[in-house]
């Protein structure tokens, strides 16, 4: 992919899946956070759509003989005069970016990154994979059964 000239890639994991991004830490891609929340709309009758789609209902109308082109914001004010509500999700995704190349282009890829690095995210240990282990059994228990 370097020879065609890719050297920034950017991918994501859901932490909503259990997904920590487990293999883009193990080679070595840098964490750089949470998506931004996006904005989403749900009609009347409940279904959710998102957003940007928004700009696909501001096509021409022909009101007269004349062409008319509604802006975003008179198309997002008809749909919430029509019911709709507009609402933020909160279902982000962790952020990891990794350069490629020789180190000069990734030295320069680096420096050029607008978002903070931050440190790794880890998984909080599960209570079924904690085991208790007794280390240091108890002298006459272990004699009694050992005869």
């Amino acid at each position: 992919m370097t020879k065609k000239g890719y050297n920034v890639f950017v991918a994501y994991a859901d932490p909503a899946a259990n997904e920590r991004g487990t293999i883009y830490q193990s080679v070595g891609w840098n964490f750089c956070g949470l998506t931004n929340p996006t904005e989403k709309f749900r009609r009347p009758d409940g279904k959710v759509y998102d957003a940007r789609n928004v700009h696909l209902l501001t096509r021409d109308h022909r009101f007269g003989g004349l062409r008319y082109k509604r802006s975003r914001a008179e198309q997002k004010q008809l749909l919430i005069s029509e019911g709709c509500g507009f609402f933020k999700d909160d279902n982000r995704k962790l952020r990891y970016v990794g350069f490629y190349g020789d180190r000069r282009t990734k030295r320069l890829l680096r420096a050029a990154l607008k978002w903070e690095v931050l440190a790794y995210p880890k998984r909080e240990p599960s209570e079924d994979r904690i085991q208790v282990v007794n280390l240091d059994p108890d002298p006459k228990s272990f004699a009694e059964s050992a005869t």
